[in-house]
């Protein structure tokens, strides 16, 4: 048999994918870097268990032949108060109960009740756990009849908030019980949670798809609306009404949808394109509000009989009579990016270089066998899970006197502008390398004593960190770190000359530590001019600190300015300047340093309080109680939080936030758009992997090699989505959304066919294979469009001429042609307009169904 020109190859696609498994091109690895995160190494696979917990996990192949358990996944305890007992069998725990949500991993030893575990960063065993009492998916459990997550939103009461009462909200327990133990999180907003595990009639709610951050916690089943579908609405975007954007009904009642009886506007328009909000849909209902399969009402637009079931909110403040939903009426507090650039730490450390710094330069290079301070910061944090989403990157900026001439402020790494909005971890691995490089290099001034009259140039210094070394990425936090023993030259640079460059600094979150060497006037030529020098370091240092908290509310300097003392030094006399600053032993120089970088880089606390605003918390009263728990996190942090936050809070940032919640029903219109939820990692499956198998449909009138290509699907798709071989009855939407997991739109035309209608040339004609070929090459080309984010496919459909494939199948005759080539416009007039979202650390994207295959 003759297979068509071009056909060669999309079969051997098939027959690679069924043989290569996971190979993917290189040029597309390099793209799912870029997006995907929610593909950990070594992760499990995720099977449909509607249950997170251990005792539903499938361990057996994760154990070796020797019985350990060979596994990367981090567990989390499910229950709080979780006993911890001693041995696999043992009848009685130990003393140490388990926080709700507390991060653990295996200790590679398990049983058929219990295994045993560690503390996230720690390798001592704590003991054994009940399997029951920890969960072990990082994703949300599955509906196994549909094959989509899970998730949930709050639905609070139908009340609006009154003056002096407090706002409506749902309570979210540390256990499936209404037991609070004092950590109950108070749930007052219309959020989408993912559910993690599910027991009796409770729900386990995680706020992340990819699971980082604490877990919500337990609510009941009946304290919220299931969504189960991939389905969200919005009005059409170039929706009219008298030259103004147009919009669609919402009715609070079926028998009001059926009466178009007070209506309440929902407007369309592209803003729709700049929020990660859609309307969820909950289900399709008749007139009588019976259930209608997607699949069967695509014909029923605007017949007025068929409505959409959805959730919605309004603000729990109270609406007025000219009341519009919208994105924004609907979404959620903006507030991930402003607590995620506060994980972004720009450490930057300006040292003197004269001879006496040789000791401090050395414990910051480090030596053979001695790693440096870089490099021990990095390591002691990365161990710990408080810190497990802190970015930080280092610089240096070596300045000397007037005497070294060019090369007083020549040695440095300054910070520039490179990935201020992700510091990917190679990025950062490079970053702490290329500081160890170049501080390799620097040596202390080896002739001081001959030409030095001891001042340094301290602000010449300072004027280049903050002019330049330090300028890049303004939303990161600036941990500034300086190390040295005098003063500035007054020659040479000050104090009123500096101001303008550290207000620009001001602007964003600036923190400057001052750390002295110790007082060596003693073994000084002239210990009189040594001391003056001396005592102007500490004024200086004390002058540029309070410029700094200037405005601030924290003005306390205790922690900020710091003289080393050891054994050999001088102290300095009472009432001086140099006084007044806290001492500590030289040698505690590396712990002080990082006691610094650890207050004002606690991801864990970010993630917390992420949790808690995004279901309505009030930001003040957040940070009280925060601040209570975390006593090692300084005044100043806390501050930052809330000038970086409250403008974009709004009243949120004083006072709680509650949704009025209700189910509404909205007909089906060709007015309204129906998207669809989706990751970036199921769109990449859909663009690189799963179309490539249906391009394989080219063939012509041979029963054999028919037969041929639809058992290569069927092996392709089995070996992709590593599930069972497709059913009989199942057509191939079924099979890759409910086994596979993967949202596929509900009027499909090219996965509603059954592999033994494929397989039959009198249901499915050559020419109808054809044009299924044609298809999946064009969604291809669009969903490669829809990843880039923020631009539309544009092209022009049109029937095929009714003389060809005269025999094709009735959803044969339904597929359009496309004539001329796919373009793309943009979404809007400037970047903010995009299908894709950042959600922490996953990437989701709102997919119209009509361009999904």
């Amino acid at each position: 048999m003759l297979i068509k020109k071009g056909c060669l190859w999309s079969l051997s696609v098939i027959l690679c994918l069924t043989a290569c498994k996971n190979d993917e091109p290189e040029q597309n690895k390099v793209q799912t870097q870029i997006k995907e995160t929610d593909r950990p190494k070594a992760s499990p696979v995720r099977t449909q268990s509607e249950e997170g917990d251990c005792a539903n996990f499938d361990f057996s192949p994760y154990i070796l032949q020797n019985g350990k358990l060979d596994l990367s996944i981090q567990m989390r305890v499910l229950r709080d108060k979780a006993k911890v007992y001693p041995s696999a069998e043992a009848q009685q725990p130990n003393k140490t109960l388990l926080a709700f949500s507390t991060p653990l991993r295996h200790k590679e030893e398990l049983s058929d009740k219990r295994i045993k575990v560690a503390t996230e960063g720690h390798d001592e065993p704590l003991g054994w756990v009940s399997l029951n009492d920890l969960l072990c998916t990082n994703r949300p459990i599955i509906n196994p009849k549909k094959g989509l997550e899970k998730k949930f939103y709050i639905k609070t009461e139908i009340q609006q908030r009154e003056q002096g009462k407090p706002s409506a909200f749902i309570n979210a327990y540390p256990i499936p019980a209404e037991q609070c133990y004092d950590k109950c999180r108070q749930l007052s907003r219309f959020t989408m949670y993912f559910i993690v595990d599910q027991e009796k009639d409770w729900y386990l709610l995680a706020d992340d798809y990819h699971i980082t951050r604490p877990l919500v916690g337990w609510v009941r089943k009946t304290d919220g609306y299931l969504w189960d579908t991939a389905y969200g609405l919005r009005p059409r975007d170039d929706l009219e009404y008298k030259g103004n954007v147009g919009a669609e009904c919402v009715y609070q009642s079926l028998d009001n949808a059926i009466k178009k009886h007070r209506c309440m506007p929902v407007l369309g328009g592209k803003s729709w394109y700049q929020d990660a909000v859609r309307i969820p849909l909950l289900d399709i209902v008749d007139r009588n509000g019976h259930h209608i399969p997607p699949k069967n009402f695509a014909d029923k637009k605007g017949d007025q009989k068929t409505f959409y079931k959805v959730a919605l909110a309004m603000p729990g403040i109270g609406v007025t009579k000219d009341f519009k939903i919208t994105p924004q009426t609907l979404g959620e507090p903006s507030i991930e990016e402003g607590l995620a650039s506060m994980k972004f730490i720009d450490v930057f450390f300006l040292i003197d270089g004269t001879a006496t710094m040789q000791p401090v330069i050395d414990m910051i290079r480090g030596k053979k066998g001695a790693p440096g301070i870089v490099q021990n910061i990095a390591n002691t944090l990365q161990k710990s899970p408080d810190f497990k989403d802190s970015k930080i990157r280092f610089g240096f900026r070596v300045y000397r006197d007037s005497y070294a001439g060019p090369n007083n402020l020549g040695e440095g790494l300054p910070l520039r502008a490179e990935h201020c909005e992700e510091l990917p971890e190679n990025y950062l691995k490079k970053n702490r390398q290329h500081f160890q490089d170049k501080i390799a290099k620097v040596q202390a001034s080896v002739d001081d004593k001959g030409q030095d009259d001891y001042p340094e140039n301290l602000f010449g210094g300072l004027k280049k960190v903050l002019n330049r070394d330090l300028r890049s990425c303004e939303r990161h936090t600036k941990l500034l770190f300086v190390i040295g023993d005098h003063g500035y030259d007054k020659k040479m640079l000050n104090m009123k000359k500096l101001q303008p460059h550290l207000k620009k600094l001001k602007q964003g979150r600036l923190v400057t530590f001052f750390i002295q060497m110790p007082n060596k006037a003693n073994t000084a030529k002239t210990p009189d001019a040594y001391n003056r020098a001396y005592q102007l370091y500490c004024t200086q240092g004390d002058k540029f600190l309070q410029a700094v908290l200037k405005g601030k509310k924290n003005r306390s300097k205790d922690d900020y300015l710091i003289r080393l003392q050891d054994k050999a030094g001088s102290s300095s006399p009472k009432g001086t300047p140099c006084a007044q600053w806290k001492t500590i032993p030289f040698n505690k120089l590396e712990n002080h340093i990082l006691k610094g970088i650890r207050g004002f880089s606690k991801s864990s606390l970010l993630s917390e309080l992420a949790v808690d605003l995004r279901g309505g918390a009030a930001l003040k009263t957040l940070i009280e109680q925060l601040r209570q728990k975390h006593t090692d996190v300084p005044g100043l942090f806390w501050e930052f939080l809330e000038e970086g936050n409250c403008k974009t809070l709004g009243k949120q940032c004083d006072e709680s936030v509650s949704d009025i919640t209700f189910e509404g029903y909205i007909p089906v219109t060709d007015n309204i758009s129906l998207d669809v939820w989706m990751t970036a990692n199921q769109l990449l499956d859909f663009k690189q992997n799963l179309l490539q198998i249906f391009k394989g449909l080219h063939t012509q009138s041979s029963s054999n090699q028919r037969d041929q290509i639809v058992s290569a699907i069927a092996e392709s798709l089995k070996i992709r989505l590593m599930k069972p071989e497709i059913e009989p009855d199942d057509t191939y939407a079924d099979y890759i959304q409910r086994k596979g997991g993967l949202p596929v739109s509900s009027n499909s035309l090219l996965l509603s066919y059954k592999p033994e209608q494929l397989e039959n040339e009198n249901e499915v004609p050559d020419c109808e294979l054809d044009r299924l070929a044609v298809l999946a090459t064009n969604k291809e080309e669009m969903l490669s469009i829809i990843y880039e984010g923020k631009y539309r496919p544009h092209f022009k459909t049109k029937q095929y001429p009714k003389n060809t494939c005269t025999k094709a199948s009735e959803n044969g005759k339904r597929i359009p042609f496309i004539s001329g080539r796919i373009s793309k416009k943009r979404l809007g007039d400037d970047d903010s307009y995009h299908y894709d979202h950042n959600r922490e650390t996953k990437t989701i994207y709102w997919v119209p169904q009509e361009y999904l295959p």
